[in-house]
């Protein structure tokens, strides 16, 4: 090899290691910045998720707890034909909770949609302490179907 094509490879060779410098330089800082930003979204997502699972669990435990209450006057004042305090029996209270958990729902799950029939079951159950407690199963089984879904989801960090 002469000395100029031997001059000629050193120097292609310095070029092609400024090129990788250059790009290692430039491409590692804008793929942490991809990949932080992407964990930065999971985690807010999962987040989100898990404080809509609180707050739905929270809602429903207490919805449920109202219905029992208000079965127990609807069916006591049905009985004994007694006047009945429909506000003292927390029907308002109740009713706002469940559109709320209504509001919560995705209309287009399919397991939301089942929930929500369970749920309108359970509150159009007045009628007996039987069927109160065989809707409220149906929901209880129903909404644990949506939040282990939901609790993979988190745990997935989606």
């Amino acid at each position: 090899m002469s000395p100029e094509s031997v001059s000629n490879v050193l120097e292609n060779q310095e070029w092609l290691a400024l090129l990788i410098a250059l790009a290692a330089v430039t491409l590692s800082p804008l793929v942490q910045w991809v990949v932080s930003n992407r964990q930065l979204k999971a985690t807010i997502r999962s987040t989100n998720r898990q404080i809509w699972i609180d707050s739905f669990r929270d809602e429903l435990s207490k919805y449920i707890s109202l219905t029992g209450k208000f079965t127990h006057m609807y069916v006591k004042s049905s009985r004994s034909k007694e006047k009945w305090d429909i506000d003292q029996a927390g029907h308002f209270e109740r009713r706002e909770l469940l559109e709320r958990m209504r509001l919560r729902l995705n209309p287009d799950e399919t397991r939301h949609q089942e929930f929500e029939k369970a749920l309108q079951k359970l509150h159009n159950a007045t009628d007996s302490v039987k069927e109160l407690s065989a809707a409220r199963d149906d929901v209880i089984e129903k909404a644990r179907e949506i939040f282990k879904e939901e609790w993979k989801r988190v745990k997935k960090g989606k």
